[in-house]
């Protein structure tokens, strides 16, 4: 709503310099992270220099154009998570410039930058904090799930039994983990009063609907059919960088990437670093030699090369939303949560 001047209201000017603010640091904390995940990521080419310098280039760009298809399977899943969520999405551009600009924070420990995804679909289309932030965390959830299917079933396929025990063992260990969480954070929802500190009390309970909203039978349903598409779609990557780096187009070569490609992402995603760089590419190294047989260096290169193609989607596509981002925000509602 505007004064008869045409200008906004006193507060929605405040909301809008302090939304630029933080997207100026933001801003400027994605690009690092990505500068610096790209410069470890492309520092260990050199193992594997021979064969990427005679890679083939059908499968490349197919590694290429379905790395961007993943990515739109997960936008989309944001994006309609976040309608189930919120009861809006200010649209698809702005749901898009959010969801890609904030995707540029996955640079984080553990990911937690990407929590810049609620802050901007507040400061663009004025969807609360509280509503937005569940979506994030249950599509995490959904992914370690996702993630788990996809290697059990690869190495029931491939016939790894130890490989799988151990997998089975440590799940139901992050099970137990998560189920003792989600006990905490109901009886903190039950008992606490008033605001709290900085708000926090007040934000957990008005919180509480988006995540029993995660928890419907839609919401579930849609997260875990895009989630299982963006990841079977990504273990396509790495099948294809497999072939470009030499190997054959062959079944069995499918199933070694189905059978690691889930498992090292798992362990990448565990670890905490950011976009679990180091330990995603050591573990598709690794697991590719001891569990397919695969030459260490044709193994470096096939899982240097997929990530490269998996993240280089991620940065691209975000530095270029990255101008639009502030010249939204000038003229978007703002909500405090």
């Amino acid at each position: 709503m505007t004064g008869s001047d045409g200008s906004y209201p006193d507060e929605l000017q405040r909301e809008s310099r302090r939304g630029n603010r933080l997207i100026r640091v933001t801003t400027g904390f994605a690009i690092i992270g990505a500068a610096i995940a790209l410069i470890i990521v492309l520092g260990d080419v050199d193992g594997a220099r021979s064969e990427l310098s005679d890679v083939r280039w059908s499968p490349l760009i197919g590694m290429i154009a379905i790395a961007i298809v993943s990515y739109c399977m997960r936008f989309a899943r944001w994006h309609r998570l976040l309608g189930i969520a919120a009861g809006m999405t200010g649209g698809y551009w702005r749901s898009f410039v959010a969801f890609a600009s904030g995707g540029l924070l996955i640079f984080t420990p553990g990911r937690v930058g990407e929590a810049a995804k609620s802050v901007y679909a507040r400061e663009l289309s004025g969807i609360p904090i509280s509503a937005s932030l569940p979506v994030i965390l249950a599509e995490r959830i959904n992914d370690v799930a996702v993630m788990a299917l996809l290697a059990v079933i690869g190495l029931l396929t491939f016939g790894a039994t130890g490989e799988l025990a151990a997998l089975v063992i440590g799940l139901a260990a992050l099970l137990a983990a998560a189920t003792g969480l989600y006990v905490l954070f109901r009886l903190t929802v039950k008992s606490v009063a008033g605001r709290g500190p900085f708000g926090v009390y007040e934000f957990i309970r008005t919180s509480r609907s988006s995540m029993v909203s995660m928890l419907g039978r839609r919401a579930l349903s849609e997260n875990f059919i895009f989630g299982m598409l963006a990841w079977a779609l990504e273990v396509v990557v790495f099948y294809l960088a497999m072939v470009a780096v030499g190997e054959s187009w062959s079944g069995d070569s499918f199933l070694i990437a189905l059978a690691i490609y889930p498992l090292a992402s798992l362990a990448g995603a565990l670890s905490m670093l950011p976009a679990g760089i180091g330990v995603t590419e050591g573990g598709l190294a690794g697991l590719a030699v001891a569990v397919g047989g695969m030459d260490g260096d044709v193994a470096l290169a096939a899982a240097l090369l997929a990530r490269v193609a998996i993240l280089g989607a991620v940065v691209a596509v975000g530095l270029m939303t990255l101008p639009v981002l502030s010249r939204l925000n000038d003229r978007a509602p703002t909500q405090r949560s």
